[in-house]
């Protein structure tokens, strides 16, 4: 996904009102496009990553899309310098 493509998709869903995933399905969706990739996030949790998900205690993890958007961008930034 290119930068724009993550800037259009971050105003298209604010605009829309609906910022937060609910659970890792949607969040995998979201990055990746299909919410059969959960384990993904499930592991990004478990190992800790930077990623910005929200676990608390035994609930759903969580997250803002724009929060994902901007954490993407960054590591776009690292990855070209």
């Amino acid at each position: 996904m290119t930068v724009a493509e993550l800037r259009a998709l971050l105003d298209e869903s604010s605009s829309r009102n609906d910022e937060w995933l609910g659970d890792a399905a949607q969040i995998a969706d979201f990055i990746w496009g299909k919410p059969e990739l959960r384990t993904r996030i499930y592991g990004m949790v478990r190992k800790n990553t930077d990623a910005p998900l929200i676990k608390l205690n035994n609930g759903p993890i969580t997250a803002r899309k724009s929060a994902i958007v901007a954490w993407i961008l960054e590591k776009e930034k690292r990855k070209t310098k």
